[in-house]
């Protein structure tokens, strides 16, 4: 009897599709506003205390020390791993940056982090770079499909955990790796997996991102390095899917499997500096307050239908710092009243909370609406009463998140991000360069970007 054929366990299967997502015009250029959107968050998130944090963290424990890579806010280059671990963590400490509504998370901070990290390692180019970025993503929007809404719901931070294997993916990818190797990797990055969603509204989140990002580069040495790991690390008896409340039906594995269309090219772009469950209810408040041309003063009530999943990531009540009003959907839902869209600047001050805000928010009542949990859209349902009259609208997030913004959209987030730290000059600089990624010779000059000095120096680690 002929021996039966091997059969693909999920990791083999899943970096095989992978694998697949080439550099399609339409797959480059996504990737490209991709990386642009992370280089505005990283940039800007390098002067937050949570990166700060690390960074102390990191030279306390001696590393760091010298390497080809370069961090935000440093002309002093340094290793790969620590490299991942700072720009990860920065590039979501303000909460702006991407999301995929599959993976329930953010895929930008974990993947692009390691890629840019990895591809100054082995200096490669930027069309390089960009296919590492696109086949990350793949793997987090395809685990995602697979692992949630149970994996999220049992209260794990997705970007910290699926996000280990989408970053192991996108460095084994730019390193060259093939589909066994890159196997490995993802075994080798999933058992270092761990992130829990209590983190929010505290400097544990964004740490958890760049943990993930230097995580997945880890493995990819790793894996290079020959170490040896179980290929059935995510459906095993014992795999990690298994253990962390996923449901593992064939058709679930189906579903992640089959052609679709590339993740990266269904990636959301966020304009709001806050939670992104919260994205479609600060659209809808906003969007009836100016249609019916109301006064917050008169607003009586507001009732904000959710699914449970958008009430669970922003389901702080009466935040007391501008950390936890970025997830309290009864804040955000009163502060939209106000004010729109809600950048980073509202919540470096004392702007994001004063009388008149708290006043509204007591009147702000969360319903989660179970007919909402199906719609991947994500929506929400919102409804203003003023005196004897209602105002309803159900809000797709077209504006708040686009997932195709058009170039004034992206460039313009870009230039609020990056001009308080480079200046307009750099900032504009730095876009130019990012434009042009994917024609460039050597990555060094996108990460060079990254250590200009608070006045606006931009000029390459040295």
């Amino acid at each position: 009897m002929a021996p039966s054929a091997h059969q693909l366990s999920l990791t083999e299967d899943l970096v095989a599709v992978c694998k697949a997502v080439g550099g399609e015009k339409s797959v480059m250029q996504r990737a490209t506003d991709c990386l642009i959107d992370w280089m505005g968050c990283a940039i800007a998130g390098g002067r937050e205390v949570s990166t700060a944090t690390v960074i102390a963290a990191v030279r306390r424990l001696e590393e760091g020390k010298g390497g080809p890579c370069s961090i935000v806010g440093s002309r002093s280059p340094t290793g790969a791993y620590v490299a991942a671990l700072v720009n990860g963590t920065a590039s979501h400490s303000l909460d702006v940056d991407d999301v995929n509504q599959n993976m329930l998370g953010h895929p930008g901070v974990v993947v692009i982090p390691a890629a840019l990290a990895t591809a100054e390692l082995s200096r490669v180019d930027g069309r390089t770079l960009l296919v590492g970025i696109a086949q990350g993503y793949e793997m987090a929007s395809r685990l995602g499909l697979i692992a949630n809404p149970g994996h999220y719901q049992a209260g794990w931070h997705a970007t910290a955990t699926l996000g280990c294997a989408a970053a192991a993916v996108a460095a084994a990818a730019i390193s060259g790796l093939d589909e066994e190797t890159t196997a490995r990797a993802v075994s080798l990055a999933m058992t270092q997996a761990g992130g829990l969603q209590l983190m929010f509204g505290g400097h544990g989140k964004p740490f958890h991102a760049g943990r993930a990002a230097a995580a997945g580069v880890l493995a990819s040495a790793l894996a290079v390095e020959n170490a040896v790991a179980p290929i059935d690390v995510l459906d095993g008896p014992k795999g990690y899917l298994t253990l962390a409340a996923a449901c593992l039906s064939p058709e679930a594995r189906r579903r992640a499997s089959r052609p679709r269309r590339p993740a990266i090219l269904s990636a959301t772009i966020k304009i709001h500096a806050v939670c992104r469950g919260a994205h479609p209810v600060i659209d809808a408040v906003h969007s009836l307050v100016k249609e019916f041309d109301l006064s917050p003063a008169q607003i009586e009530s507001v009732e904000v239908r959710v699914s449970a999943l958008a009430q669970e990531a922003a389901s702080v009540v009466a935040p007391s710092t501008a950390l936890q009003a970025r997830f309290s959907m009864t804040h955000l839902a009163a502060l939209a009243a106000f004010r729109w869209p809600l950048g980073i600047e509202l919540f470096r001050g004392e702007d994001w909370t004063d009388e008149a805000t708290i006043a509204l928010r007591s009147r702000v009542r969360v319903v989660v609406d179970p007919s909402l949990d199906t719609d991947t859209s994500a929506p929400a349902v919102v409804t203003l009463t003023v005196a004897d009259h209602s105002f309803t609208r159900r809000d797709m997030n077209r504006s708040g998140s686009l997932h195709r913004p058009s170039p004034w959209v992206l460039d313009d987030k870009f230039l609020a991000l990056v001009t308080p730290v480079h200046g307009r000059t750099g900032a504009q600089h730095a876009l130019n360069v990012m434009h042009e990624v994917a024609a460039l010779p050597d990555v060094a000059a996108v990460g060079a970007l990254l250590g200009g000095d608070p006045v606006g120096n931009t000029s390459p680690p040295s």
